[in-house]
């Protein structure tokens, strides 16, 4: 968090001296998001908003400070104002997708994600959102035309050049694409921890975090299959201490719970669950969950 604090303080300077600059608060306000701070990234997202009122980008990030705060209503609105302005743009029907997906509303979410992979094919978190939601729908068929077509890109961007190979979004794509199929040594071949937080975390973007964040989780599930336990817990600690607040917290709480059950550390694995549970209280996945630890604690 180092540099977002020294990055604080300069904006913080260029405000005293204009206070009523959209752009400085704007970016104020998703260091603000990315801290975890949402009441701050919600005031100066809003006064930017008042300043420009039909800016895309600022509807979007504000709408992203209401998701994280799980104030889904709220959120869907402004994407929704942000999609009418610019009603193309993949990372607003990303978030919004899982928006969606959070509140249940599956085909909504499954609408946004195809949408988004028609403009980009190969964008991870539409491809891990569709996947996702398949599961959530019990649509296993669907789930494996998909990894197939998942397939086909891994492919097609293993043959290109050096430069596409190494980008944020295609590194997530194979190594979701690998471990999907179940191909974990070419996953591990792929997986390159330091590029990716090299490429993925170099600016204050929500879906930067999001790719970052969806491959340690991967390679931290991963780790679990095949019995790694210490290095799957290290991809989840990672995962939890670089964006403590992103979207794949439920999930990597969920996922640590799970090695501190297969490790026999239940206390610790409630205490992620309850975590699990304050977000989302009826989460079926962490319920079960508790209840397969509370079965090992009486045993």
């Amino acid at each position: 968090m180092g540099r977002y604090v020294e990055s604080l303080e300069d904006l913080n300077k260029s405000l005293e001296f204009n206070p009523h600059n959209a752009i400085a608060l704007n970016n104020r306000g998703l260091i603000y998001q990315v801290m975890g701070r949402y009441a701050e990234s919600l005031k100066d997202l809003d006064k930017s908003l008042e300043i420009g009122p039909n800016n895309a980008t600022r509807l979007n990030n504000r709408g992203q400070t209401y998701y994280l705060m799980r104030e889904y209503e709220k959120a869907l609105e402004d994407f929704n104002k942000s999609l009418e302005i610019k009603p193309n743009n993949v990372a607003t029907l990303n978030i919004r997708g899982l928006a969606y997906h959070d509140m249940g509303r599956y085909e909504d979410s499954l609408a946004d994600v195809n949408k988004s992979l028609e403009i980009e094919p190969k964008n991870s978190m539409a491809n891990y959102t569709r996947i996702l939601i398949y599961t959530s729908l019990d649509k296993y068929n669907e789930q494996l035309t998909h990894m197939k077509e998942l397939k086909l890109a891994i492919d097609e961007i293993d043959s290109s050049d050096d430069d596409a190979i190494g980008s944020s979004d295609n590194m997530v794509l194979r190594s979701l694409a690998h471990l999907s199929m179940g191909n974990y040594k070419q996953f591990h071949k792929i997986f390159n921890m330091d590029a990716l937080l090299k490429i993925g975390l170099g600016t204050v973007d929500l879906v930067s975090y999001e790719s970052a964040d969806l491959v340690l989780y991967i390679c931290g599930v991963n780790y679990l299959c095949i019995g790694e336990f210490e290095k799957s817990l290290e991809s989840f600690n990672k995962l939890l201490k670089i964006n403590p607040n992103g979207t794949m917290l439920l999930n990597a709480l969920n996922a640590r719970s799970l090695y501190y059950l297969e490790t026999g550390r239940y206390k610790k694995s409630l205490s992620d669950l309850r975590r699990s549970l304050e977000i989302k209280p009826n989460n079926a996945r962490t319920l079960t969950l508790r209840g397969l630890t509370h079965q090992k604690i009486i045993k």
